[in-house]
């Protein structure tokens, strides 16, 4: 094998070592490429794309605050989420499941 493809593996190996997340089962990674939102990955192996993508790491459990137009926000991302209470933003909201692309939460 020839140096150049020497370097081209061991840079894909790397690439692949940095991109590889293993997200258990009570947890979703949200993903942000260049600041849109593209959903909610996991459980088990998830690729995120180095330097492209933003990811926010949401556990079943965790605490955040109503925004207006049904979304909500966790730390400093606004992430969708499904409530089935009548709140008011700015109300505070517990992450109790998840869908496909949003987040289950209740008014604690």
């Amino acid at each position: 094998m020839g140096s150049w493809e020497t370097i081209f593996v061991v840079g894909v190996m790397l690439f692949l070592a940095f991109a590889m997340r293993m997200v258990p089962n009570e947890q979703r990674i949200a993903i942000f490429r260049r600041g849109r939102y593209l959903g909610l990955k996991g459980p088990g192996m998830v690729m995120v794309m180095p330097v492209l993508d933003q990811e926010c790491k949401i556990r079943i459990g965790e605490h955040g605050e109503l925004a207006a137009g049904g979304m909500g926000r966790f730390r400093e991302f606004l992430l969708p989420v499904i409530i089935h209470t009548d709140a008011k933003p700015g109300a505070d909201l517990r992450v109790t499941g998840f869908t496909k692309d949003a987040l289950q939460v209740t008014t604690p």
